[in-house]
């Protein structure tokens, strides 16, 4: 096996007592066990369970938890996916997401009839028009950049959301019809009015906090002219900080999703 989660969906597997499952409400939190791990589809054999793919050649499996019995531990979907191994992680975020979208994606948009899953896929159909002959899960691109000048970094704070607090990295849902390069340029001018003399892919992240379904794509970039000029809808502070002014930032003031595996926290660490 090439990886140790392959993500899938296959109709004829069964599920066993003992094949790990993803509890999940709507709003992102998952089912754990006293020792922080995730429980077992036997723990749980009123849930309705569908196949996510297999971890480490096992099969795993995610539920909707509608109610919440008393004494059931839940956690954030994303507070779990930091301390739990990369593939591990990386099933609780998929699993919260099919659960996600299955509930927000049970008729269709044109004619309101229900939803029919479609044999070996996550996608869905209509079976009464042909409007959209199926409807796909939605992934949401993002580029994230670093930018570089002189051995420093460019930091920013947005005017909105609940971590203006926090210093960030520039970036920016990815629009239909742009490539990520593209939209890595746009981000960077619309945003701080900066222009990049050089622009290079790095690295990737499968979710971010404002989703299991957005796919973090990381370039570093540099510049000749470090004069800014903000956006002042989006970005309320920018900054270039050097190497030792970003150790001696408050861990209170970077990213609260810079984690050890995540994108953001590897740019900073380089």
């Amino acid at each position: 096996m090439p990886l140790p989660f392959l993500p899938g969906y296959d109709a004829s597997v069964v599920p066993a007592a003992d094949d790990l499952l993803v509890a999940a409400t709507i709003d992102g939190r998952v089912v754990v066990l006293p020792d922080g791990t995730l429980p077992t589809v036997a723990a749980m054999p009123e849930l309705a369970v569908r196949h996510l793919g297999t971890l480490r050649c096992r099969p795993v499996w995610a539920g909707e938890l509608a109610t919440v019995s008393d004494g059931t531990a839940l956690r954030s979907w994303l507070t779990l996916t930091a301390e739990l191994p990369a593939p591990v992680a990386a099933v609780v975020a998929r699993g919260y997401y099919q659960v996600r979208w299955r509930h927000t994606n049970r008729h269709c948009g044109e004619c309101g009839e229900e939803l029919q899953d479609i044999g070996g896929f996550t996608t869905r159909r209509c079976p009464q028009c042909t409007t959209l002959p199926y409807v796909p899960n939605a992934m949401s691109p993002v580029v994230v950049l670093a930018v570089e000048y002189d051995d420093r970094l460019l930091l920013v704070r947005q005017t909105y959301g609940p971590y203006q607090h926090e210093w960030d990295l520039v970036a920016g849902f990815v629009e239909p019809g742009e490539t990520l390069e593209g939209a890595a340029v746009r981000e960077l001018w619309e945003e701080t009015g900066l222009v990049p003399t050089q622009l290079a892919y790095t690295d990737s992240h499968p979710w971010s906090f404002s989703g299991p379904a957005v796919l973090l794509a990381g370039f570093t970039a540099t510049i000749s002219d470090p004069t800014l000029r903000l956006d002042p809808g989006e970005i309320a502070q920018a900054r270039w900080f050097s190497r030792a002014e970003l150790r001696a930032l408050p861990p209170a003031e970077l990213p609260t999703f810079a984690y050890t595996m995540s994108l953001i926290h590897r740019f900073l660490e380089a």
